[in-house]
């Protein structure tokens, strides 16, 4: 889920549904590719944990907006202004010493690769 809060800093924010179908996706694309080892990480209710610890840590905030296409108010996530995309990097990384090493896998989530990996799922990422 980290991972893919880096979306948000060419994103601006994004709607509670969206955020977590792409997290979901995300996550799924990554499990398919052996970076995550265990399908159920990639479940709605990891996925929304996994939100709530980073609303909790202030990685992210939660702003009440207006949807431009319905006119109702919803929640919308963006990345904290304390939170820039070395300090998120960092978090990243430090998340990833605690990962148990996937032995299929073939390759290690070292950011040079995770980054070409977002570019290729998520165009709003060739602007990083």
């Amino acid at each position: 889920s980290a991972l893919f809060m880096m979306s948000l800093f060419t994103k601006g924010n994004i709607g509670t549904e969206e955020v977590l179908q792409q997290i979901q996706w995300f996550s799924e694309s990554l499990f398919q590719e052996r970076a995550i080892e265990h399908y159920e990480s990639c479940s709605i209710d990891y996925t929304k944990g996994s939100v709530a610890k980073m609303l909790q840590e202030k990685v992210i905030r939660k702003q009440v907006l207006s949807n431009s296409r319905t006119g109702q108010k919803e929640n919308y996530y963006m990345i904290s202004q304390e939170y820039n995309e070395e300090k998120l990097q960092r978090l990243i990384e430090h998340v990833g010493q605690f990962r148990k090493q996937n032995l299929g896998a073939s390759y290690t989530l070292n950011s040079e690769i995770v980054r070409k990996a977002m570019m290729n799922d998520f165009g709003f990422f060739a602007k990083l």
